[in-house]
C-alpha cells in the first residue's frame, strides 16, 4: 500500500514538473518573440507630436522618415540661429553643432564660422525673414528669404538669399551634413553660364 501511494505521489510530481517545464518554455518563447517584435517596431514607429503653442504645425517622425512640417521647422531653427546675428552678440552655435555627425563637423563648423566671422569683422547686424521653404528633395532643405544687413541703424543691404542645409535622418534624429548660403543673383548667374 505504501509503495502504491509513493508511486502515485511520485507520478503526480513528475507530471506537475513536466507541466511547469512546458509552461516555462512556452512563456520564454513568447517573451523572446515579443522582444523581437518590439525591437523591430522601434524604428518603424510613427510618433505624432502635438507641439506647444509657439510652434505652428504638428509633425511626425517615423524611423528614417519625417513630415515636411518637421523639416520646415528645423530649417527655420537653423536659419534663425545662423542668419539672425549681431556683431556684438556672442554666437550660440553649440546646439547646432550637436546635430552634426563627427564626419561632417569640420566642414559645417567652418561654414558657420565663416558667416559669423564676416558679420563680426564688418560690424554687421543682420536679420533673416524666411519666406519660402523647399523640403521636396530628400536630404536637402532650402530656406529662401530676405536677408537685411545693418551697420548701426543704417540698412546697407536687403536681398533675397537661400540657405541650403544638407541633412540625414537616422532613427528619428535630424543630422546636419552641410550648410551653404547663396544670394539669389549669384545662383542665377551660375545657372546662365
Amino acid at each position: 500500500m505504501e509503495l502504491k501511494k509513493f508511486i502515485n505521489r511520485n507520478d503526480k510530481f513528475i507530471f506537475e514538473n513536466k507541466i511547469f517545464r512546458a509552461t516555462t518554455i512556452a512563456l520564454s518563447v513568447v517573451i523572446v518573440l515579443q522582444g523581437y517584435i518590439i525591437f523591430k517596431k522601434i524604428d518603424n514607429q510613427k510618433i505624432v507630436v502635438v507641439p506647444p503653442t509657439q510652434t505652428l504645425k504638428e509633425f511626425w517622425v517615423q524611423g528614417d522618415m519625417v513630415s515636411s512640417s518637421y523639416l520646415e521647422m528645423m530649417a527655420d531653427v537653423i536659419a534663425y540661429n545662423i542668419l539672425n546675428v549681431a556683431s556684438e552678440k556672442k554666437f550660440n552655435i553649440d546646439f547646432l553643432l550637436a546635430m552634426v555627425p563627427a564626419e561632417h563637423l569640420h566642414s559645417v563648423r567652418a561654414a558657420i564660422q565663416a558667416q559669423m566671422k564676416y558679420v563680426q569683422d564688418n560690424g554687421i547686424t543682420q536679420v533673416f525673414y524666411a519666406t519660402k521653404y523647399e523640403t521636396g528633395q530628400k536630404g536637402q532643405l532650402r530656406v529662401g528669404g530676405i536677408l537685411k544687413q545693418y551697420i548701426g541703424s543704417k540698412e546697407i543691404q536687403s536681398s533675397m538669399h537661400y540657405m541650403t542645409v544638407q541633412y540625414e535622418i537616422k532613427f528619428g534624429r535630424f543630422w546636419i551634413t552641410g550648410i551653404s548660403l547663396e544670394r539669389e543673383g549669384a545662383r542665377n548667374a551660375q545657372q546662365d553660364q
